[in-house]
């Protein structure tokens, strides 16, 4: 049992890891769901584009944080400080009012002139003490800036435990006590000279601001401040179809949803709220992989493409998740949704990339609050970044993409503003730049693409134009080392770029697989036709059989250079199949003359394979044959050369090599026609092995 469950495994792996692949991206995905089920996009002053909205359920309203700002702030206006009177002032100063005077006496009596007598030196005593106690009895007061700034015009003074609420002008100041000294000196028979500079000293304030107590009172009058006004009660129509959302209207929908997150957050059936996002979301990915699996096919047997495919997804729709929680709607324009089509475009072609942005669009719509509105305009984005980013091999095909993608948002915007509000005075322009920015961030990815390449192994346009290049190291040493065959390989690249292009196969990896598939020729190249000398050839001097060896060891020994130099698969496959299984035929036919009688095994003289898997690789296979044929004509004509290109590929098709690509017979018919066309222009003589 266990070994047929160890069996099991080792033979269905690639199948176990799609489905772990799916459920793990399933699992993923369902968590960035929100607990929620408020399912409504909002602004205020922008129409609500649902059905009518009645309340659920009953529920308290909030306060804007405006509101509470300005609620609080009307607070701290209207709130009175407290200060507080020092007793001591008093006492002290009266000491020292009594005890300056005594000195005063005593060198009064010393001068003949002034001398005072007892009665007298003790009513300037009674006054003095009458005064200072009656002002420091009222209170000594010099406001605090702040509140002279704020306009305060009372205050509580606490004395002995108790705080009685005063007015500002009830306290005297250091200037008015002062005035009040001379004005009771001047009603009594006093020497104001005598009185007034024993006392102007002592006037000192003894009411003191008690900041501590003030800012506590303070911030419990704050906490008191509710953050809920009014109810809106069950059934109550809260905003209609196509209404405006207004101040209130928007407050109201704010607490509702409020009030379904808190339940969210609380409910017993959150598991079965998962479970539910879980099943949706599997159906969708299971969807899109057997949609994957029917219209490419090779994409579902490459378990890392899947699973790049899914991690990416997952980002897009994690960073949706995290912006949405910021409850700033203006952000979610910024969000380059297209960065998601143009890179899985760019390594899995324009359906792969069309798919999974539809999967997105519909899982941000489910996922998240988003409007219609708002999820159709990043459609139509997407939809232009693949038609404006497809074959881009340079920068400035990207920034023109950039452009276009801006253009489009642009006008979707507007359009769809238009079709709201029904006039063009009332569309906001200042939602034009987040759409600038996220048509810049869409740049960032032309950077990811090669770093993904280098993490996931794949091959976009970009590094295949840059292999195309005739001055990399590997096609420089072919053209120093085999001249002959790199001009072999540049005519076959050429005659395949114009029949890929026809029938709409991937015209540069054709190039470029075309150009690299006879690199294995640079270690022998004297044994090859086109590098020979005329006058000289060195399979005169061998068998029929090391002939051949060496003829189809081109073939491995290509595919360990290109491995040397680090040329993606991709490329070595075109090394591995453009002879496919065929055999070397004129070495074959030498050895049965050689050995009439003895059974040949065939093998010997056939090329290793695998078989063309695909239209780009079929091309090349029937462009390197038909390039080399064409050689050996003798003054062509367009029916030498019409016989000759039907026979290879009839040929071809009679061996099988076609049964593992997708080629049908109307692209066969399409690739003979462009080959016909190219070849009529050529006359070189080749002789046919």
């Amino acid at each position: 049992m266990t070994k047929k469950i160890i069996n099991l495994l080792v033979n269905q792996y690639v199948n176990f890891s799609r489905i772990f692949i799916v459920l793990l991206a399933t699992i993923g995905i369902s968590l960035l769901f929100p607990k929620s089920n408020f399912k409504y996009d909002f602004e205020e002053g922008k129409l609500w584009l649902y059905d009518d909205l009645n309340a659920p359920f009953a529920f308290s309203i909030q306060k804007s944080s405006e509101e509470i700002l300005q609620e609080e702030n009307s607070r701290k206006d209207s709130f009175i400080p407290h200060y507080y009177k020092d007793t001591s002032v008093a006492s002290l100063q009266i000491a020292a009012f009594q005890e300056d005077a005594a000195r005063y006496f005593e060198l009064v009596q010393l001068d003949s002139t002034r001398m005072l007598s007892s009665e007298q030196m003790e009513a300037y005593l009674a006054v003095g003490t009458s005064f200072l106690e009656v002002i420091y009895d009222k209170g000594v007061f010099q406001i605090e800036p702040i509140h002279r700034e704020k306009g305060v015009t009372q205050v509580f003074l606490k004395e002995k435990n108790i705080a009685e609420k005063r007015q500002v002008p009830s306290f005297y100041t250091a200037v008015s006590a002062f005035e009040k000294l001379l004005s009771q000196m001047r009603q009594t028979d006093l020497d104001a000279g005598v009185m007034v500079p024993l006392l102007k000293n002592r006037i000192e304030k003894n009411v003191f601001y008690d900041k501590e107590l003030s800012e506590k009172l303070l911030t419990e009058e704050l906490k008191s401040v509710l953050p809920l006004r009014g109810k809106v009660q069950m059934g109550e129509k809260i905003v209609a179809n196509r209404q405006v959302v207004n101040k209130d209207i928007y407050q109201k929908l704010l607490s509702l949803k409020q009030v379904y997150d808190d339940r969210g957050m609380i409910s017993q059936n959150l598991y079965w709220t998962y479970l539910g996002y879980f099943m949706v979301v599997g159906l969708m990915l299971s969807s899109l992989v057997f949609l994957i699996r029917f219209f490419k096919f090779n994409i579902f047997n490459n378990t890392r493409a899947l699973a790049f495919i899914f991690i990416l997804l997952f980002a897009v729709l994690f960073w949706v998740g995290i912006i949405e929680e910021m409850n700033e709607s203006s952000l979610l324009y910024i969000i380059p949704f297209c960065i998601l089509p143009i890179i899985l475009q760019t390594f899995f072609g324009e359906l792969v990339a069309f798919l999974v942005y539809v999967i997105l669009v519909l899982l941000c719509g489910f996922m998240m609050p988003l409007s219609f509105d708002f999820l159709l305009l990043q459609f139509i984005a997407g939809m232009v970044a693949l038609l404006t980013s497809i074959r881009s091999y340079y920068w400035s095909q990207f920034f023109y993409s950039v452009g276009m993608i801006f253009i489009a948002y642009c006008l979707g915007y507007t359009a769809l503003s238009l079709i709201q509000n029904g006039s063009i005075l009332t569309i906001d322009y200042q939602r034009f730049g987040p759409l600038f920015i996220n048509a810049l961030l869409t740049l960032l990815a032309f950077p990811l693409i090669p770093f993904f390449e280098r993490i996931f192994g794949f091959v976009s346009n970009l590094t295949l134009f840059e292999l195309s290049d005739m001055n990399k190291p590997l096609l420089k040493e072919l053209s120093d080392k085999a001249p002959g065959s790199f001009w072999h390989s540049q005519q076959v690249a050429s005659l395949a770029e114009k029949a890929a292009n026809a029938i709409n196969a991937d015209a540069l990896m054709v190039k470029v697989g075309a150009l690299y598939h006879d690199i294995g020729k640079m270690d022998q190249p004297i044994y090859f036709i086109e590098n020979q000398n005329p006058a000289i050839n060195p399979h005169d001097d061998l068998s029929a059989e090391e002939s051949a060896k060496i003829i189809i060891d081109h073939v491995t020994k290509g595919i360990s250079k290109a491995k040397k130099y680090g040329l993606p698969n991709i490329i070595i496959d075109f090394i591995r199949t453009h002879h496919g299984t065929t055999q070397v035929a004129y070495f074959l036919k030498q050895y049965q003359k050689e050995h009439p009688e003895e059974e040949i095994d065939e093998r010997m003289f056939a090329y290793p394979g695998p078989l063309p898997f695909s239209k780009e690789t079929a091309i090349v296979m029937m462009a390197d044959s038909i390039e080399a044929a064409s050689m050996s004509l003798k003054n062509p004509d367009s029916k030498q050369i019409a016989v000759l290109v039907d026979s290879i590929i009839q040929s071809k098709i009679e061996q099988e090599q076609f049964v593992n690509c997708d080629l049908s017979f109307k692209d066969l018919k399409v690739i003979s026609k462009v080959f016909k066309k190219m070849l009529r222009s050529k006359y070189h003589v080749r002789i046919e092995y």
